[in-house]
């Protein structure tokens, strides 16, 4: 929308990037609780603290995390509604071979504004978008 390119790829690849480095940091996380909480490595019985540890891991780590993603998710502006508006105006510019298209509506301007964090005019750059 910013820069008139696809940049799909960019995104899915810094998904996939803070993804692996979540699992990597809770996988750490969880090893370092284990170990302070008297896991041994390679011993065929463990303190019952351990036994309490993987519970307390397993069912209020999982709620916490949770209720964490359920806030971040709660700012992110892009959901069906403003993604079919997005989809639209992206489909008139590229139909009507202008920068700006002439029909757009003030609920799509500002939706896309809202979107892009910029002005309408400032958006897809100066160049049209290829399909």
């Amino acid at each position: 929308m910013i820069t008139g390119q696809r940049r799909e790829g960019i995104f899915a690849g810094i998904m996939t990037l803070t993804r692996k480095a979540s699992q990597a940091g809770a996988v750490m996380l969880v090893g370092i609780i284990m170990q302070l909480s008297g896991f041994v490595s390679g011993q065929k019985t463990q303190p019952p603290e351990v036994s309490h540890t993987i519970l307390m891991i397993l069912s209020m780590g999982t709620i916490i995390v949770l209720a964490l993603g359920f806030l971040v998710s709660l700012r992110f502006k892009l959901n069906l509604k403003t993604h079919s508006v997005l989809r639209e105006e992206t489909a008139k510019m590229r139909a009507s071979g202008h920068v700006v298209p002439e029909t757009v509506t003030p609920q799509a301007r500002a939706t896309v504004e809202m979107l892009a964090g910029m002005p309408y005019e400032s958006l897809w750059a100066t160049t049209i978008l290829a399909t």
